[in-house]
């Protein structure tokens, strides 16, 4: 289980489908959802991802009707989803998702025959059900049916189920090759529509440990405004927080402090600014200060929780002794700078008073020890990143029943305005600034790099 926040400062025939309220026939004869005459040659649009389906877009507002099975595909594509298939509309995934859609026509696409295996799925394991299959021990033959009763052996939550099962039928459980092969195709209970156990989940089962606590991920964008991402009208394309944001909650009541480092007391203490001594302006870099010992941030309260803690990028709430400093305020480990608006290619900052650059990337800090200075000119966005990507890795790779607590407080989109070329360039010769240019090119990026982060959940069976 993962929680995400964000802070901001298949060429099927189709057909028309339906839903009839309180009428779902899961199993119609001719293999498409039950199919009403549409009004006028229009249907409603559902739009359907592996895990969920949607009536509303990104602004909480119904997807309507359209005249066209093109329209409905493309307004599914603007959230990056697809059409639901039959089956899909006749399930509980779509069944309540508002819009009075249980009642309409609605657009589907006739379910893939039964008969088409080789992009079947996996489930990750102990993360979601999948069905069971059974083969011979000789591997002449697969069932999907009980020989006893010749009913469907149907879906569990884990591999041991479907070992147990295949067993008490003097059978095993299937390789991945038979699952993907004309062996075990068209054995029926529509099966090859669904993710199916195969001996590969064996090794993984026994490699992953549900978590104690669910995974939590905060992305914290320095300096991003309302408008800056897609689902806002921003210019700058976002489609991977824009995603996350549809898929999720979108807070439209809550505020920030005007500038970075109050926010950021407020966020780790749950306090305003005021109160703690922490505002309203930012720390200067010789000022020897930062949000008070006394606070406790609640990073802490994570660890003391049993979760690993980590954070990457900028920091800006003291450095003017050990103390003040990430390891020491609740996190395992520290990757980042711990000043305001360090460069982000040589990753120095002009102290306040005299205008020479100082370098400020630190890294390699464990538990109450301070980070020390390291050397880099990769992208701070880039290098952040590929850090994500190796924590997230590693704490997959040691099997343990840890939650993890990653807060990933990017520089960007701060100044200075600096972000790779291509992305920069990307957005020439469309009537925006120089420094819009690099603007737009540096959330773009930004929204390439929170994609990354994701993917690496995913692989890693911690989303």
């Amino acid at each position: 289980m993962l929680r995400v926040s964000l802070l901001l400062s298949a060429a099927a025939q189709t057909v028309f489908a339906s839903q009839v309220f309180g009428a779902f026939d899961s199993n119609p004869s001719d293999g498409r959802t039950v199919n009403p005459e549409p009004n006028e040659g229009r249907a409603a649009i559902r739009c359907c991802t592996n895990k969920y389906c949607r009536s509303k877009d990104l602004n909480n507002k119904c997807l309507g009707e359209s005249a066209s099975i093109e329209e409905a595909e493309a307004a599914c594509a603007r959230m990056d989803m697809r059409l639901c298939n039959n089956e899909e509309l006749h399930s509980g995934m779509c069944k309540g998702t508002g819009c009075g859609y249980d009642r309409h026509p609605v657009w589907g696409t006739v379910a893939i025959p039964d008969g088409s295996c080789s992009s079947q799925s996996i489930p990750a394991p102990m993360k979601s059900s999948a069905a069971v299959r059974c083969c011979s021990t000789d591997g002449s033959t697969c069932t999907s049916l009980s020989p006893n009763s010749n009913t469907c052996l149907g879906e569990v939550s884990s591999y041991d189920e479907a070992e147990a099962i295949c067993t008490s039928i003097n059978m095993r459980t299937c390789t991945r090759s038979e699952v993907a092969s004309d062996l075990c195709c068209g054995t029926g209970c529509g099966y090859n529509l669904k993710p199916v156990w195969s001996d590969e989940d064996k090794i993984k089962q026994k490699l992953f440990k549900k978590p104690s606590a669910p995974h939590l991920v905060f992305f914290l964008i320095d300096d991003m405004g309302y408008a800056d991402v897609g689902f806002n009208g921003g210019k700058a394309p976002t489609p991977n927080i824009d995603r996350l944001a549809g898929e999720g909650v979108i807070l439209t009541q809550s505020y920030a402090d005007r500038v970075c480092g109050p926010s950021r007391s407020a966020l780790l203490t749950g306090r305003y600014p005021v109160h703690t001594g922490a505002g309203p302006l930012n720390l200067l870099p010789n000022q020897p200060m930062g949000t008070p010992l006394s606070e406790v941030f609640y990073p802490e309260l994570l660890r003391d929780a049993g979760y690993r803690t980590h954070l990457l990028g900028k920091w800006h709430l003291g450095l003017c002794h050990e103390k003040y400093t990430p390891t020491f305020r609740g996190f395992d480990t520290f990757m980042g700078i711990l000043l305001g608006s360090g460069k982000h290619y040589d990753h120095t900052e002009a102290f306040w008073g005299n205008g020479a650059q100082y370098p400020d990337l630190r890294n390699g800090s464990t538990i109450n020890e301070m980070a020390s200075i390291v050397q880099s000119t990769e992208y701070s966005t880039e290098l952040y990143t590929k850090e994500a990507e190796r924590l997230i890795r590693n704490h997959a790779a040691e099997v343990t029943s840890d939650p993890f607590h990653l807060l990933l407080s990017y520089q960007a989109i701060h100044g200075p305005l600096e972000a790779p070329k291509k992305y920069i360039k990307s957005f020439k010769n469309k009537g925006h600034s120089p420094n819009r240019e690099k603007l737009f090119g540096m959330i773009s990026y930004l929204d390439h790099s929170i994609g990354r982060v994701e993917k690496a959940l995913k692989d890693s069976n911690m989303f």
